[in-house]
């Protein structure tokens, strides 16, 4: 009798020591973490920021799909932990800056792609940067690249920019600058003092005429600044037809094409 109850006693053990072991090998994976002390930085480093009002800060995890959203109100700083991984972060919100003495709000935003974070713990910044108000003109599109015509050529007369009124009141494109960058991004040099970070210097102006309520842009409407403002299709059947564009670019001191029906944007300083 007492060996047929140490026969069960040892057999009920087995069975509990295979359940035990089951279970700790069918547990999941305790994933890594990292205490993150992340700064947000509003550049450039020149704006007087009185107040971040609020913040909202999206991390994703790219190769788990993990996602968080954090708020920050009424400052730039935030400590969070996070599964050790490589991450999307996306910024977006409002701050309170002094413009001329005048406290003025603004929204920004800011983007960092492929922040590895791994560690006990790490502290990183992102710079964040004001938008343009949504009470503005906006520019939606720039064509630059040009097209290619049934022979294999690149045929770039058809170049434009698509300015877009995103709001909903009318807007007046009078007066509106585009300026284009002495510094281009292709060609690096080392300039003194490095002025590229805080400031834009402008190689060429150009203005859209108006005494100021000579041209409206209604709501969601748009206008086309063409290079020429031709119907490029007779010279490139698969180009497009910029004969009825808002506006063209014509430097009067070379050949370029004047379409008399469009007009003239004004060559303000130096040639686009």
């Amino acid at each position: 009798m007492f060996k047929h109850l140490l026969r069960t006693l040892f057999a009920l053990c087995a069975v509990f020591s295979i359940a035990a072991c089951s279970s700790d090998s069918d547990a999941p994976e305790v994933q890594a973490q990292t205490t993150l002390n992340l700064q947000l930085k509003v550049v450039p480093e020149n704006i007087q920021v009185k107040e971040y009002k609020n913040l909202t800060i999206n991390f994703k995890e790219l190769n788990t799909g993990f996602t968080t959203t954090q708020e920050l109100k009424n400052t730039n700083s935030l400590k969070t932990v996070l599964p050790m991984g490589t991450y999307n972060i996306t910024v977006e919100g409002s701050i309170v800056y002094s413009d001329n003495s005048v406290a003025t709000e603004a929204k920004v935003g800011g983007a960092q792609t492929g922040m590895v974070i791994n560690g006990t713990e790490q502290t990183k910044t992102i710079d964040i940067s004001m938008k343009a108000g949504s009470s503005d003109l906006i520019l939606e599109e720039v064509f630059y690249t040009g097209t290619t015509t049934p022979q294999g050529a690149m045929y770039f007369g058809d170049q434009y920019f698509k300015i877009t009124n995103n709001t909903d009141k009318t807007l007046y494109a009078d007066g509106m600058l585009l300026i284009q960058s002495a510094f281009m991004t292709n060609e690096k040099q080392d300039y003194s003092p490095n002025i590229t970070g805080t400031t834009f210097s402008a190689g060429a102006i150009i203005r859209i005429p108006g005494n100021g309520t000579t041209y409206p842009v209604l709501p969601g409407a748009s206008i086309i600044i063409a290079e020429d403002a031709i119907n490029h299709k007779e010279f490139n059947p698969s180009s497009i037809n910029l004969s009825h564009a808002n506006f063209q670019i014509f430097k009067e001191d070379s050949d370029d094409i004047d379409n008399p029906a469009v007009p003239k944007m004004a060559n303000v300083f130096e040639k686009w």
